[in-house]
């Protein structure tokens, strides 16, 4: 649990709590906490059970027409097959149900420190509300352009406009209201895709938080046979390795990536396709799946090698017997999971650094004559 705190820590409260309100951080790491988690258990579940019946009838099935060729091709293949299915639980269960839970749970929470995420540029939507003869969403997120930033540079000179341009926007927004929101925003673009960032690892911390909570107190419970079940096991192993690594943190932060690009960027990617939601999750859970398919491979290496030990020795256990190098495993445990952190890290941090430069120049860009530096800005790290 501490781990979930320090990251909001020292993301929010150290490097940007003057680009997000600490209410906003709250408000995500809740929703996180008490949304996402539910959620993701749920289809999780979900998935897990139909993914079940569906092998389950189609090895009936296959039986039924092969006979025992079949059944001897399975038992042979058995462990191909079990690293199938847990490469399958690592990137689609786990990895793919958690990613998209926390991106539709950043999205549902409405704050007005991101009040530019919600897509309510009516103005601008207009123009493209019909195609066809078939009216659209009006208020669809892919509809999200940049007005909100030039608003934002225009406020800070805003005694020298007239009262015509005020009019003006006024009439373009529809309402005093949003005029008056957006004007009150003087915050950089650089800002705003931080304080997309800190709350998209809100989110995820609060999810983290009580993912861990439920593993310490659900598995704790099943203390007794914890020796045994070798489940109950993996489950504490994923548990320790995510208390040391922030992987969801992380994550988000990938995640955080292509949604400024999207939504403060405003650009499209290199082919002009839109920015979807399987293009902001994909880094995150690339990153996510590998880091549980490290874990989970080496629980299938321990569980193979103690099969094939028992069948050489009749399922008979010698004293301190150990049918793997624990220390060559635990080495290979520890050095993945640090190469694959590292990796995401530096993805992050290059990705990043090539975004802010963008932003800088759209700043200078968007900024009217005699304010090129537009609003004092607070020191980004």
């Amino acid at each position: 649990f501490v781990q979930s705190f320090l990251v909001v820590y020292f993301v929010h409260w150290i490097f940007h709590k003057s680009d997000l309100s600490f209410d906003a951080v709250v408000k995500f790491f809740a929703a996180g906490f008490l949304v996402a988690v539910p959620t993701a258990f749920f289809f999780e579940g979900m998935l897990i059970n139909v993914t079940l019946a569906f092998t389950y009838s189609l090895y009936s099935f296959i039986e039924t027409i092969s006979g025992d060729a079949f059944v001897e091709w399975v038992i042979r293949h058995y462990r191909t097959i079990w690293i199938l299915g847990e490469l399958f639980n690592a990137y689609i269960v786990a990895a793919v149900t958690e990613e998209v839970c926390k991106y539709y749970t950043f999205r549902s929470v409405e704050h007005p420190d991101l009040v530019f995420l919600t897509g309510l540029n009516r103005w601008r939507q207009a123009d493209n509300a019909f195609t066809g003869g078939v009216e659209h969403y009006t208020y669809g997120s892919h509809q999200v352009v940049s007005l909100n930033r030039s608003i934002s540079y225009e406020s800070s000179g805003s005694h020298r406009s007239s009262r015509s341009d005020t009019s003006n926007w006024i009439k373009k927004l529809n309402t005093e209201e949003e005029y008056t929101e957006d004007e009150n925003d003087v915050r950089t673009l650089r800002q705003k895709a931080a304080a997309v960032t800190t709350g998209m690892i809100s989110v995820a911390v609060g999810l983290a938080c009580a993912e861990n909570f439920l593993y310490v107190f659900l598995l704790s419970s099943n203390s007794d046979a914890s020796s045994t079940n070798s489940g109950v096991k993996e489950e504490w192993i994923v548990l320790f390795f995510r208390s040391i690594f922030p992987v969801h943190a992380l994550a988000a932060a990938l995640q955080s990536i292509n949604m400024i690009r999207k939504f403060v960027e405003c650009k499209a990617d290199e082919n002009n396709h839109r920015i979807g939601v399987g293009r902001i999750i994909l880094p995150a859970v690339l990153l996510h799946g590998s880091f549980d398919a490290i874990l989970l491979g080496i629980n299938v290496y321990i569980e193979t090698a103690w099969d094939k030990y028992l069948e050489e020795n009749s399922g008979n256990i010698e004293e301190g017997a150990q049918p793997y190098n624990a220390v060559v495993v635990n080495l290979v445990a520890w050095l993945g999971i640090i190469f694959i952190m590292l990796f995401g890290i530096g993805w992050y941090f290059r990705e990043n650094r090539k975004q802010s430069a963008r932003l800088k120049q759209m700043e200078a860009e968007v900024a009217p004559a005699g304010y090129a530096k537009g609003p004092k800005e607070v020191e980004l790290v």
